[in-house]
């Protein structure tokens, strides 16, 4: 909390506090602590997750946390699994319960040309987004490769696909779509 005070000036009226990393509800605990004294203190709270933890504390942090982003990554059970290595079931069990308790949701949905970027993944969103509650909004953000950079500076192999880069024509039509 003392780093979260210091860098208050940042925040502005409506700033705050967003825990984000691999999945910080991997962490629950420390979450719970960080985000129950951040509203105590009177900052706004945001958990950006990918929606694969243990529901058990959900409860606790709906309590703590002003908003949930929400990764939408693919609507497609096999593809899901072949792409990130698990299924999507518990990500989306997860989130309707998360709704079911009231919190308020920004679903998130990073764009990849040619592998998401289809009628069938467009009409999920818009459906996932209509069937939550609080749902905040949805927001297409476009493949970027920032992974690739990092890779070739630790002297690995750049494991980026420009080819999944979308245009601006893209985002455009898949903003139409959903």
């Amino acid at each position: 909390m003392t780093i979260i005070h210091k860098d208050a000036v940042f925040y502005g009226r409506h700033g705050g506090v967003t825990l984000s990393g691999g999945e910080p509800l991997l962490h629950v605990n420390g979450c719970l602590e960080i985000l129950r004294q951040a509203k105590q203190a009177g900052y706004s709270t945001a958990i950006e997750t990918s929606g694969y933890f243990d529901p058990t504390r959900l409860d606790e942090l709906i309590a703590a946390t002003d908003l949930f982003l929400w990764d939408f990554k693919i609507w497609d059970a096999a593809q899901h699994i072949k792409l990130t290595g698990v299924s999507n079931e518990k990500i989306l069990q997860n989130l309707a319960l998360a709704n079911e308790i009231g919190a308020r949701i920004t679903l998130r949905c990073i764009m990849i040309k040619g592998v998401n970027m289809d009628n069938a993944h467009f009409a999920a969103i818009k459906n996932l987004r209509n069937s939550l509650n609080n749902c905040a909004g949805v927001e297409l953000l476009p493949y970027h490769p920032g992974g690739g950079a990092k890779n070739r500076r630790l002297r690995r192999e750049d494991n980026v696909y420009m080819n999944w880069i979308p245009d601006d024509d893209d985002m455009k039509n898949a903003a139409s779509a959903i």
